[in-house]
């Protein structure tokens, strides 16, 4: 698995933190995954490519990521909004968070994005 690259995708939580992830289009089997990284899938939405991502997704199954840290998850779930053009409605953060996204066009392994995301 170190020899393989990922897409690199930044995403834009509601809170206001930003997170690197790796993308892959397939499955990353939970035995795959790097020591100190963590796997999320992302679900298609209805009109837009992401719909929400979430630890396990079984049906609509766009991709899987990897991240250094951990993502929220609330109940409903992490879902695709565009921040920047979209007043929220008040809701319970531990129902559910909002995220917007951003594609490099950077490729890198696992070991690449541990030291890029460090610099």
């Amino acid at each position: 698995m170190s020899d393989e690259k990922y897409g690199l995708i930044e995403l834009f939580l509601e809170d206001g933190r930003t997170i690197f992830t790796l993308l892959d289009t397939g499955r990353i089997r939970e035995e795959d995954v790097p020591d100190g990284m963590h796997r999320y899938s992302i679900c298609e939405g209805e009109d837009v490519w992401y719909g929400y991502i979430a630890k396990n997704v079984l049906v609509n199954h766009i991709a899987d990521i990897l991240t250094l840290e951990e993502l929220p998850t609330p109940k409903r779930g992490l879902n695709f909004c565009e921040l920047d053009d979209v007043v929220l409605e008040p809701h319970d953060p531990e129902d559910i968070q909002y995220f917007d996204y951003s594609v490099w066009s950077e490729h890198l392994t696992v070991d690449e994005f541990r030291n890029w995301v460090k610099r």
